[in-house]
């Protein structure tokens, strides 16, 4: 099984960067921290389709939380983090932050793991001027005029002219698109504005439930189109077992959503060849995150 990387890395690189910049920040030797806590909320995709992201988001939390304390904390007083599972449900997510915000007391909140999530975490979030540090990349237009809410990953325009730079490089022009109907619609949007700049058409395109558990309708419509390359938004590797289970050789450019070692293994001989055009390399960290990729 393999999956080939091109321009980037996996999801799991935005955790361990978010992390690495707050945990590295802290000397090391420092006493051990006193005081009251730093709490700080976490809301990740614990469980459901999100879950291939959200797991190796609370691992990167955690191990940033560890370090951060074993080198005194934050002016002396430790971190506290206070991590809720939203099921990959935005109504989840929402709940979570209220308990968070107004009974936790919390100063800070990290999450969510998809967009949708993060969307409505925002609602709450910004109007309050509390800082949320967001795992997606900017996204809806709503997004753009909040202030308070940081975005770590790349934005969904950026993650849309990746994927047409690398269809660009291999010479495919008829493309099919199969995209979930949350982060997948953001990004299929923003690949259709730019579409024309690089002198691609969609021959066939087809969106599918995040939390579906078969695609193959979807993908024998793809087939029929017989596009030169196809492009896959999702967080599952429901959409890749799909199109290959119906004999599709042709070279599939999956969103950075699908990048997690979790996704990439639950699509199993279907990952061969897959390629994931991204901004973020895991596995070549910078200087300064180097000490936190090899701890996780």
């Amino acid at each position: 099984m393999k999956a080939k990387r091109k321009i980037g890395g996996i999801q799991s690189a935005f955790t361990l960067i978010a992390a690495s910049t707050i945990a590295l920040s802290a000397p090391a030797g420092a006493q051990q921290p006193a005081g009251e806590p730093i709490k700080i909320g976490v809301i990740v995709a614990l469980t459901g389709a999100g879950a291939s992201l959200g797991i190796p988001e609370r691992n990167g939390a955690v191990l940033a939380e560890k370090i951060i304390n074993s080198r005194g904390g934050v002016n002396g007083r430790p971190i506290q983090l206070i991590i809720e599972d939203d099921a990959s449900n935005p109504d989840g997510a929402i709940s979570k932050a209220n308990n968070l915000i107004y009974r936790e007391k919390i100063v800070a909140l990290i999450g969510s793991s998809q967009t949708a999530s993060t969307v409505a975490v925002g609602g709450l979030t910004n109007p309050i001027k509390l800082p949320q540090v967001a795992f997606s990349g900017l996204g809806p237009a709503i997004e753009r005029d909040r202030k308070c809410v940081l975005h770590v990953a790349p934005s969904q325009a950026l993650n849309a002219r990746a994927i047409l730079e690398y269809a660009k490089s291999i010479g495919a022009k008829k493309l099919g698109a199969l995209y979930d109907s949350g982060y997948g619609t953001v990004v299929y949007n923003e690949l259709r504005k730019i579409s024309d700049a690089y002198d691609v058409t969609f021959v066939a395109t087809e969106k599918f439930e995040i939390s579906a558990t078969d695609t193959t309708s979807q993908a024998a419509k793809i087939r029929a189109a017989q596009p030169e390359a196809i492009i896959v938004v999702g967080v599952t590797g429901v959409p890749i077992r799909s199109l290959r289970q119906l004999q599709m050789k042709q070279t599939i450019i999956a969103a950075n959503g699908l990048a997690s070692y979790e996704a990439v293994k639950s699509m199993g001989d279907a990952a061969d060849n897959v390629v994931f055009p991204e901004f973020l390399v895991g596995e070549d960290p910078l200087p300064h995150q180097a000490e936190f990729v090899r701890s996780y």
